[in-house]
């Protein structure tokens, strides 16, 4: 168990930049008086795929499994959340089709590297929470 935590905790330490960012960045969505619904919903998806990691890392370090709609649901979600970061160069794309078509493909990978240590350790929470049985 105090492998677990300690992994958990490395894991949100080292993810803390994109971690902070989408919940400052869908803060920042809430406020605006004018929001976009296709930008609202964008930062729900970051909220909910955060809520969904804790949960599977709590569960984790506990040894609960939770089957395997949650992990699956998270990962489509984490997925949306971090191809939301694509839609500025959709956006661009109809003033600069070729620095919007790039921008659109860079951006996703690029704010994947700030939480690449939550994604890893949620595919492996993925496969943990989807096997039957006690053994990790």
């Amino acid at each position: 168990m105090i492998k677990r935590v300690l992994v958990v905790v490395l894991c949100y330490l080292f993810s803390s930049i994109g971690f902070f960012a989408s919940l400052a960045g869908a803060l920042e969505e809430f406020n605006r008086p004018s929001g976009n619904s296709f930008q609202m919903l964008m930062a729900i998806s970051w909220i909910v795929a955060w809520c969904i990691h804790i949960f599977m890392c709590f569960t984790w370090v506990l040894d609960i499994r939770i089957g395997k709609l949650l992990p699956y649901l998270g990962c489509v979600v984490g997925v949306v959340s971090l191809l939301s970061f694509s839609s500025p160069g959709i956006e661009m794309f109809k003033n600069a089709p070729a620095l919007g078509t790039s921008l659109a493909i860079v951006t996703p990978f690029f704010s994947a590297i700030f939480v690449a240590p939550a994604i890893f350790l949620a595919l492996h929470m993925t496969n943990f929470h989807g096997k039957v049985g006690n053994n990790a």
